[in-house]
C-alpha cells in the first residue's frame, strides 16, 4: 500500500469521526433546546395570571409559535441525524478503501 493511500484513508477516517461528532452535537443541542422549551410553565408561556382572562388574540399566536418551534426542533434533529450518518459513512468508506486488496 502506498504512503499516499494510507494518508488519504487516515484523513477520511479523521473527517468521518469529526463529522459524526458534529452530528451528535447537533442532536444534543436539539434535545437541550427541547428540554428548555418543554420546561416552561404554560402560565408563563401564555402570559396567564390569577386575575387575567384568556385572550384569544394572544393565545393563538403563542400556540402557533410553539408549534413552529416544535417543527423546527424536529427538522434540527433530522439534520443532526443526517450529518451523523454522513460521518459514519465517511469513516466506513475510508476504512474499506484502506483494507481493500490490490
Amino acid at each position: 500500500m502506498s504512503e499516499d493511500h494510507k494518508s488519504s484513508s487516515a484523513a477520511g477516517s479523521f473527517f468521518g469521526i469529526v463529522v459524526f461528532i458534529v452530528g451528535i452535537g447537533l442532536i444534543a443541542l436539539t434535545f437541550k433546546m427541547a428540554l428548555e422549551m418543554f420546561n416552561v410553565d404554560p402560565k408563563t408561556a401564555f402570559e396567564l395570571g390569577k386575575d387575567k382572562a384568556i385572550e384569544l388574540g394572544r393565545v393563538v399566536p403563542t400556540l402557533l409559535g410553539i408549534v413552529v418551534r416544535v417543527l423546527l426542533l424536529c427538522v434540527m434533529a433530522m439534520i443532526g441525524g443526517m450529518v451523523a450518518n454522513r460521518g459514519i459513512r465517511l469513516y466506513v468508506d475510508s476504512r474499506a478503501k484502506s483494507a481493500a486488496p490490490k
